[in-house]
């Protein structure tokens, strides 16, 4: 997923690897494709993989309503590196692959990615890496590997902050009865 609006070079990576991620490694992909992306995108794949937009074990939609279904579903989530979707992943205790959009400002989303691998919560790949062999890759190796998948998932569920809205509140509270 590349958020509500969607990411060109995830889409364009997945386009080109969702057949041989479901037919090779029987990996169900569930691909958010943001809604101002998903006409252009299901033309594309059907000139790739004809008819591969109704195979049952690849879900694409433009966006999803219903994220933590999504997310509890998964094992493996692929997506820029948000502050909300790190939020998402960390208090579902989700790995992920985290693409930083490389035109995000003060450059944040590569800080939140590289913070998130350094805690050994998720995988770091650059924007001008993200094609489908760099996926196919890192996605195969991290399935034959279920104990770093595992450690991964609790390195999430150890950075959420799942009081953080309701501490915040109590502070602002505090703040002002001091006033």
């Amino acid at each position: 997923m590349g958020g509500s609006q969607g990411a060109q070079s995830i889409n364009n990576a997945i386009q080109n690897a969702v057949q041989k991620l479901v037919e090779d490694y029987n990996i169900q992909v569930i691909h958010q494709t943001g809604k101002k992306n998903f006409d252009e995108y299901i033309q594309k794949l059907e000139q790739i993989s004809p008819n591969y937009s109704n195979n049952p074990n690849y879900i694409v939609r433009p966006y999803f309503d219903n994220m933590p279904e999504i997310l509890s579903a998964s094992d493996l989530a692929i997506s820029r590196a948000g502050s909300m979707s790190i939020s998402e992943f960390n208090i579902s205790g989700l790995p992920s692959i985290l693409i930083p959009y490389p035109y995000a400002a003060a450059d944040h989303q590569r800080f939140n990615a590289k913070s998130m691998e350094k805690q050994s919560a998720a995988i770091f790949l650059e924007d001008s890496e993200c094609n489908a062999e760099n996926l196919i890759r890192i996605i195969t190796e991290l399935f034959a590997n279920p104990q770093k998948l595992e450690q991964m998932k609790k390195k999430n569920l150890q950075i959420a902050k799942p009081e953080a809205t309701d501490n915040l509140v109590k502070i602002l509270k505090q703040t002002a009865l001091r006033q």
